[in-house]
């Protein structure tokens, strides 16, 4: 995939004035959207960045885009405007919304988990911060830097946002009380701060650099080489598809990557070009880099299955396996769950297999539609499960899988309307 990048052009005429800035995917709409500045037009993609259409827009410095599933909307935020712009669709439509005042808006940031909005401004002491997109409350922050990027942890439940010329990083757990903590290893001008759940461990670039700041807690930095010579990337994305940190590297054809954050190598892309936006599209598994004052992007194009090396293993049972899923609390370990046996099955970095009994059999018939779904937390698993009446229950799976954490009876058939439209999909809670 790293090696396979072809050159697109997009439609829009007047590019050489837009500086690429910011994007955002919606996985309800199925769309890629790309931001930029100087610019009545901005980008989208309905097909994995294959092909770009135009949005048009007022003729603003657009500096930050976001998507909220929760209130199905995007939202983006200009510099030096005291209007925010919003739109159902992403391609049309986009209304404008007063915010509280004129300010150097550098950033605007969804957190599903603290269900609110965010936006930050260059060289300003406070927060924006909205759980309607609308009513916007001042937050206060310690300190008053050149704010350019923040991201969110789920594992460690921390917000944290880097800034330009600073060694400080502000962060916040609630989204009310921010602290500063000046603990990254040099005054540089930090770009990029980019998070992986998988490896738990955020990353920031900077400018003219030969390294990027490393911390596997947020709290405590070190730094990883990027080679010999100082490098400026302004942008960088962590790819869920592939497991991996991404960065293009600015006014080269050169672009650096890392599976682990602190390990990186370099990869070329088909041109030197000012690269200053790197974007993934989930959908099609593709990766897209924009230069500024440029009508072509790169993009990725995923291996063909013919091409992919696949192995098999065999299991040490026969079983009859009714659903499966990925456990975040036991490290790149797989648990399968049988329909008719009190087991489960339990795969290990793709060779170790190992089964093991439950202690309580919710599924003791060999039905195929029992088990509907499985979701996962840093705690436990859980299943949802139907008997012969539809019936419903969950049960909650201690992560060693050995036993029945707990059993949750939900209402009888007929008196769940909710559970029965929607029953295949599931959200965890830590009170169970």
């Amino acid at each position: 995939m790293l090696t396979k990048w072809v050159s697109n052009t997009h439609p829009i005429v007047t590019y050489s004035s837009i500086d690429w800035r910011s994007s955002c995917y919606s996985n309800d709409h199925k769309m890629l959207v790309v931001a930029g500045a100087d610019s009545n037009k901005m980008l989208y993609s309905i097909d994995g960045c294959a092909s770009f259409k135009e949005i048009d827009v007022s003729f603003l410095r657009y500096t930050s885009i976001t998507y909220s599933s929760r209130l199905g909307k995007f939202y983006m935020v200009a510099s030096d405007y005291d209007k925010i712009f919003t739109s159902y669709y992403g391609n049309i439509e986009w209304t404008q919304t007063a915010l509280p005042s004129p300010r150097k808006y550098s950033v605007i940031y969804w957190v599903d988990d603290m269900k609110s909005l965010f936006i930050l401004a260059q060289n300003d002491l406070r927060v924006l911060c909205s759980r309607d997109g609308v009513t916007w409350i001042d937050r206060n922050l310690p300190d008053s830097l050149d704010y350019s990027s923040m991201c969110y942890s789920p594992e460690h439940h921390l917000l944290i946002a880097c800034a330009k010329n600073s060694n400080k990083i502000v962060y916040s757990r609630d989204g009310a009380i921010w602290e500063s903590k000046a603990s990254l290893p040099d005054s540089k001008s930090w770009n990029k701060i980019a998070y992986s759940p998988h490896l738990k461990t955020f990353v920031i670039v900077a400018d003219d650099y030969n390294s990027c700041a490393v911390s596997s807690d947020g709290f405590k930095w070190g730094t990883a080489s990027l080679g010999n010579s100082n490098k400026t990337i302004k942008d960088m994305i962590y790819n869920s598809g592939i497991g991996m940190f991404m960065a293009p590297v600015y006014n080269t054809d050169k672009f650096m990557y890392s599976t682990n954050g602190t390990s990186w190598k370099e990869g070329t892309l088909p041109a030197a070009e000012p690269h200053y936006h790197i974007t993934y599209d989930p959908s099609s598994d593709a990766v897209c880099v924009f230069a500024n004052g440029k009508n072509r992007y790169f993009s990725t194009t995923p291996p063909s299955a013919s091409s992919i090396s696949w192995n098999v293993h065999s299991f040490d049972a026969t079983y009859k396996y009714g659903t499966a899923t990925y456990y975040g609390g036991d490290v790149d370990s797989i648990f399968m769950f049988c329909r008719d046996k009190p087991k489960v099955t339990k795969v290990t970095n793709g060779n170790s297999i190992s089964s093991y009994d439950l202690n309580d059999n919710p599924w003791v018939h060999a039905d195929s539609n029992r088990i509907y779904c499985t979701t996962e937390s840093l705690n436990r698993i859980f299943l949802l499960s139907l008997d012969y009446s539809q019936n419903p229950s969950i049960l909650a799976i201690q992560p060693n899988a050995s036993q029945i954490k707990g059993r949750i009876s939900l209402p009888k058939h007929g008196q769940n309307t909710v559970l029965e439209n929607y029953v295949g999909k599931m959200v965890w809670s830590e009170d169970l």
